[in-house]
Order: C-alpha cells, then structure tokens, then sequence
C-alpha cells in the first residue's frame, strides 16, 4: 500500500466532517487525461489523502475554515468509472468532475488539520499534478498523514453502484486489499528524474499508437505487451523524446492530446490514436522545445 494526495473542493459551511452519516463519494476528476495520470502511478489498494483546494475554481466558493485542510481519505482501485455510474443526486456543479476512479473504502477526517502544517510538508509538495490528478508524497509527509488517519478517520459508506455488476466487482476488491496502515510504503519517484515523451505504435511502423511520458520509456511500452499473445501485433518504441521533469512532460503530453485530438480512438480517450504516424508526433515535439 502507498500513499498519494490530491486538492478536493470544500463542503457546505454547515457540513460535519467525520460524520458517520455521510456518504463517500468516489475519486473524482475534471478530464479523463487527469484520471489517466493518475491511473498510471496508483495501485489498487493505495491510500490518496483529500486536501481541500485554498485556490479553488470552477465557480467553487470554500469557507476559509475549510481551505487547506486535510479532510478525506481514499483506498484506490485503478477501476475507471463515471460519476453518474453511482446512486447519488447530482447537481451540474457536481458534473464538472464526471470521471472517477472506484475506491473500495473512503473516511473523513474529524478534525481536519492544515496540510501545510504537517511535519514532512515542504516547497516541493504543491504540484500542477496534485491539483489536477494525484501526487506522490515524501517519507516524512507520509507518516504524519497516516498518523492523522489513525488517530482522527472515521470510515464511511461509500456511494452504491447503480449497476449490480460493478458492486460486486468492487466488493471483491474490497475483500482482497484489507487496511494495513502500518505496511505502507513511499512510492520510489524522484522528481527531478529525466521524463520522456515516448511514442509507441501497434507494430512497427503502423499508424495505431500510443502517447505517453515515462522516465523509463522502453519498460513502459514493454509493459503494454505483458498480456498480448505471441501473434498479436506487438507495442513497440518508436519515439523516446527527453522533456525534463514530470511536469513538463505532463504539459507536452496534453498538448500533444490536443493537437491530435481527430485521431483519438474515441471522445474520451487520451492514449490510444488512429491514422497518425510517428513522425507526425516527432514533427510536432520539435516545435515544443
């Protein structure tokens, strides 16, 4: 088990954190290129803290007690889902974060405290992934976090599923990854590793492709071919283009997304594109330096 975090909105001025009559709602995020990032880097059974935004937008108005606060927790499963795939009322605000990653457990902190305040936090916490997907945590960040789970969380009844199938398949989950606070570990990240711009194509050559960024590109495309048959057409490394930190990486995979968003396999997908070469790709990376 691993520990991330990511900035949230606030609740209603009258709302009680910890409450063991609320409802647990699911990771939630505003594009499917944010659930994405973070789909990449968690692992079912992991822990994302909850920390309410002190910069929110989108229309959003957070109380000032509320703003910086550590007030939620989630156990993560890399299972894609939408919001509107759960029993919950729904406002339009609400749907401004339709995409969302199943949890199997989620708590509420009582006593929310300030995230800056916590022993481990530091200049290089706040990132652009944290405020739009999830981010890693430092050693130190996570056991003060996880010592404010143990003393302050109380669990709460996750949301149910409209759809009988996708409850049960989150009830097995729920049944194979147990809590066990005291096994967690800090995921092995250094940010300021080399990222690359990698693109891979669906056999050599072809015109079916995958964009990504990875500091080890060539293990991650060989990840792709883990469960392919033999006489399938195989992933294979095309472009392994070096863009510095992760979030310059991140930036030029989004805007290569939006560039070639016609090739896109379908409305939502950020990964997989039709009809584009890699050259195409490498043609357009040059200019992005």
């Amino acid at each position: 088990m691993r520990v991330f975090f990511t900035y949230i909105y606030g609740r209603g001025e009258t709302y009680t954190f910890g409450g063991r009559a609320n409802t647990g709602w699911p990771l939630t995020f505003s594009n499917a290129a944010a659930r994405s990032m973070a789909r990449k880097i968690v692992s079912d059974g992991d822990l994302v803290f909850g920390v309410i935004s002190s910069s929110p937008g989108h229309g959003a108005v957070v109380s000032e007690n509320q703003k910086g606060r550590l007030v939620s927790v989630w156990q993560v499963t890399r299972q894609s889902a939408l919001l509107t795939d759960y029993d919950i009322e729904l406002s339009d605000y609400d749907l401004q974060w339709p995409y969302a990653l199943q949890p199997i457990r989620t708590w509420e902190i009582s006593d929310p405290p300030k995230f800056k305040a916590l022993e481990g936090y530091d200049a290089d916490t706040h990132t652009l992934r944290s405020v739009s997907s999830v981010e890693f945590v430092n050693e130190a960040l996570a056991q003060s976090l996880l010592t404010v789970f143990r003393e302050q969380a109380t669990e709460v009844a996750l949301a149910k599923f409209k759809y009988n199938a996708m409850q049960q398949r989150n009830e097995t989950l729920r049944q194979k990854h147990p809590v066990r606070i005291e096994g967690y570990t800090v995921p092995p990240t250094d940010r300021d590793a080399l990222n690359f711009i990698y693109v891979a194509t669906l056999g050599k050559g072809s015109k079916t492709l995958k964009i990504g960024h990875s500091t080890d590109p060539e293990d991650r495309v060989s990840s792709f071919n883990k469960y392919r048959l033999s006489s399938e057409p195989q992933w294979q490394l095309e472009v392994s283009q070096p863009f510095g930190s992760v979030q310059n990486a991140v930036r030029a995979e989004a805007a290569l997304g939006e560039v070639f968003e016609a090739h896109r396999t379908e409305a939502n997908n950020n990964e997989v594109y039709l009809g584009l070469s890699a050259t195409d790709v490498l043609a357009k990376l040059a200019t992005m330096k």
